[in-house]
């Protein structure tokens, strides 16, 4: 993130090696902590008030949040916790009662505490006086040496998580990074859905081979339906790929720490290949959050993607956490995040979408408009009869099967050891150890593969059965006398 917040010399130091002090957490005493009582209630609650009336991006809105927790402290909204986990929840809610700020949480300390975003290595100069640092795009800022601090990640942060694992997360190879699966569609579409933008060393390395992979294909979707944020920098870098080589402002961060706000604006270098002119689709769900929904808000507002599934969570400020007594900690928002030409933010509100569907239907309804697309501009016409067979198969698998009369009307054993059964609610055909589920296109027809198709003929049982193919040819089979 572009933006730090100045913090006393001990929590600067805190937050420098907070990956050391998790793993001394982790080791510490057998013993497990104490139940909390009214006292240590009492200094948990002080703690974060304070650390919310020092931090929050807004400052009037960080007294009233203060405020419900005090009341609640004094009224015995707590007196009933004794456990750490089930208390942290409760002040949680409580947190985000005021304005739903998704990014504000309290967690006992340990292993997970700082999870929620990346900790991010953030480079930039000192601005006026010595205060907090403000992050140049792609190298230092004139005007100054440059430095660095660790702040917590979210949307908006352009800083990575230095090749460092990112704390409480699930290590990031694993997981590739976010970048689990790549896939080629029917039509040649590609797709890629990434589940976290899960910054660590090797991550340029991942996103290079999953896009050189589907550099080939004719439009892309993008699936970031289950992806609840991480690091801003990630998030940057993947959009650039799809934007010209101009720097394009993307969104404005403002803060308390600085007078001004700061622009972030998108890569000029990208690691892999760039491809501002490949139709593209974002698929979202409430679910997606934090720097993904970054990610959707920067392309939708520039009209470079088209938005398919539900409008997202509203997570639009950055995090940064700290220690308040007692071995908690808070999760404290300190930025804004908007879009630097119109002002809009999505905190709250989510970032809209341009096609409004279920989002388990969102990939269906995103390759019914790329291959709609592809075959409105398809000047050849098998390449263009290609891509009306895809969408035929696409649009095939979101139909419902048939019912239970029509299934066995159409089930049997037919020539050439070919036979059609039912088999946990649908209809199957196979031959030999091949077995495909039928894709229902109404009227007795079903598509086999994205290639062929089988027409039933009428009658009851049915008689038999045409496969027609993709290039024109055409096989009649009889059902077994």
């Amino acid at each position: 993130m572009s933006i730090l917040v100045r913090r006393s010399c001990a929590t600067l130091v805190a937050l420098a090696v907070a990956g050391s002090l998790l793993v001394a957490r982790a080791h510490a005493a057998d013993t497990p902590p104490p139940p909390l009582d009214k006292q240590l209630r009492a200094e948990i609650i002080d703690g974060t008030c304070a650390e919310l009336e020092r931090t929050y991006v807004e400052a009037d809105t960080a007294k009233l949040i203060a405020n419900v927790l005090r009341k609640k402290l004094k009224a015995g909204a707590y007196d009933r916790f004794t456990d750490r986990n089930e208390f942290a929840q409760a002040v949680t809610t409580d947190l985000r009662s005021l304005n739903g700020d998704l990014h504000l949480t309290l967690r006992p300390g340990g292993a997970g505490a700082h999870a929620g975003g990346p900790t991010i290595v953030i480079r930039g100069a000192p601005g006026p006086g010595g205060g907090a640092p403000v992050i140049a795009q792609g190298g230092a800022p004139p005007g100054g040496p440059v430095v660095e601090r660790r702040v917590a990640g979210g949307p908006g942060g352009p800083g990575g998580a230095g090749g460092r694992p990112i704390p409480g997360m699930p290590d990031a190879r694993e997981h590739n990074f976010g970048l689990e699966h790549a896939e080629i569609l029917p039509g040649n579409i590609g797709y890629l859905e990434v589940t976290g933008f899960n910054e660590a060393e090797g991550m340029e390395d991942a996103m290079v081979g999953a896009l050189k992979f589907l550099e080939r294909t004719d439009a892309m979707i993008i699936d970031v339906r289950r992806n609840g944020g991480g690091s801003g920098r990630m998030s940057h870098m993947l959009f650039s790929h799809f934007l010209p080589a101009d720097s394009i402002p993307t969104i404005r961060v403002t803060s308390r720490a600085t007078s001004e706000p700061t622009l972030m604006r998108s890569l000029v270098d990208v690691p892999g290949p760039r491809r501002p002119d490949v139709p593209l689709y974002v698929l979202t769900s409430r679910r997606t959050g934090s720097a993904a929904e970054e990610f959707s808000f920067v392309l939708h507002n520039l009209k470079r993607a088209t938005l398919v599934g539900e409008r997202t969570a509203g997570a639009g400020h950055m995090v940064n956490f700290a220690d308040v007594p007692h071995d908690f900690v808070l999760g404290v928002s300190i930025t804004r995040v908007a879009d630097p030409r119109t002002g809009l933010e999505w905190e709250a509100v989510g970032v809209p979408v341009d096609k409004a569907v279920d989002a388990d239907r969102a990939l269906v309804v995103a390759q019914q408009e790329a291959l709609k697309l592809l075959a409105s501009r398809a000047t050849e016409p098998d390449r263009k009869r290609r891509l009306e067979w895809a969408a035929d198969w696409v649009t095939a698998g979101d139909r419902p099967q048939p019912v239970g009369e029509t299934m066995s009307r159409l089930a049997g054993s037919f020539e050439q050891d070919r036979e059609v059964a039912v088999q946990d609610g649908k209809l199957v055909y196979r031959r030999g150890t091949m077995s495909e589920v039928l894709r229902p296109l109404g009227d007795d027809r079903y598509m086999l593969t994205p290639e062929a198709r089988i027409v039933f003929d009428t009658g009851t049982p049915a008689p038999g059965f045409a496969i027609e193919r993709l290039d024109g040819s055409r096989t009649q089979v009889a059902r077994r006398k």
